[in-house]
């Protein structure tokens, strides 16, 4: 299944500049954290869902607002699990970077996403 969304930039893409431009770069990678011991040795309680932040791409957008071992927790205000998931159309789940895509200035101009990290316990 492609999300409506992915169908959409493809479209409006090249209605609004002319070209085809694809997706923003990702600007930092994040590791699931599946394992509850894992989990625990980091310091984190069993009720604590997210990802964390491994690496941070150099002067991009997210330099000087995340830093390796932040865990993101939350997007536009959906609990990420510790798969990396956060829910999708009912029993659905997609994963969390899905949504900072589609929410980019390239996807949609006039739309913002936010997601919420903490600082690693």
């Amino acid at each position: 299944m492609i999300p409506t969304p992915v169908i959409w930039h493809f479209f409006a893409g090249p209605r609004r500049t002319g070209t085809y431009d694809g997706f923003p770069p990702w600007a930092w990678s994040s590791r699931t954290w599946e394992n509850p011991q894992h989990r625990m040795e980091l310091g984190m309680n069993s009720d604590q869902n997210g990802v964390m932040v491994t690496r941070i791409a150099f002067n991009s957008s997210s330099w000087q607002q995340l830093q390796v071992g932040d865990v993101i927790m939350a997007v536009d205000g959906q609990q990420v699990a510790n798969d990396g998931t956060i829910p999708f159309l009912g029993g659905e789940r997609i994963m969390f970077s899905y949504v900072l895509i589609a929410n980019s200035p390239a996807m949609r101009p006039a739309s913002t996403s936010s997601a919420t990290a903490s600082p690693r316990p």
